[in-house]
């Protein structure tokens, strides 16, 4: 379950770019693989869109069920950009199969985390994100959702935020 999030700027608006038709340019071909041999992209090194570093993802979940803060690097062969329209990252790591996604449409930012090292699912309810910018070759920003749903394999159900920073390009 994933619900979508409101993405705002200061203007209202999410700022974007594009070609310039106001059209969403789908990604096809080699860049659009899907399947098996998508792999995690390491990390960059500091500085950049947050804590995480250039294409990553930096997130804390907050929750009486689970509290966990990661990094977690960008897979951009399983990741699509069409600007502002629709554009799915992903991020994650193969060591603890943690994986989490970001969807965002029409400036709405939806967040979907899957922790087997934890145990758990988060997927986002109500989030503000800021400093969003998508185009047809990458996106970056923050969100915070804070009425996020907690799933536990244990059976456990509650509420919680996840928030973080991320990049990504190809």
């Amino acid at each position: 379950m994933v619900a979508a999030c409101s993405a705002q700027s200061p203007s209202g608006a999410a700022p974007t770019s594009g070609t310039g038709d106001g059209q969403a340019t789908p990604t096809t071909g080699s860049d659009a693989t899907q399947g098996s041999d998508a792999t995690a992209t390491p990390a960059g090194g500091g500085g950049g869109g947050g804590a995480g570093g250039s294409n990553s993802v930096h997130f804390v979940v907050t929750s009486p069920l689970l509290n966990k803060t990661g990094d977690l690097p960008f897979v951009a062969l399983a990741s699509v950009f069409g600007g502002d329209a629709n554009t799915s990252l992903s991020y994650a790591d193969t060591s603890t199969n943690d994986v989490l996604g970001i969807l965002i449409i029409q400036g709405n930012v939806a967040i979907s985390y899957s922790s087997s090292s934890g145990g758990a699912t988060v997927a986002a309810s109500s989030c503000t994100s800021t400093d969003l910018h998508v185009d047809a070759t990458s996106a970056s920003g923050s969100f915070d959702c804070t009425n996020a749903d907690v799933l536990t394999t244990s059976g456990g159900i509650g509420k919680g935020e996840i928030k973080g920073t991320f990049s990504g390009s190809k």
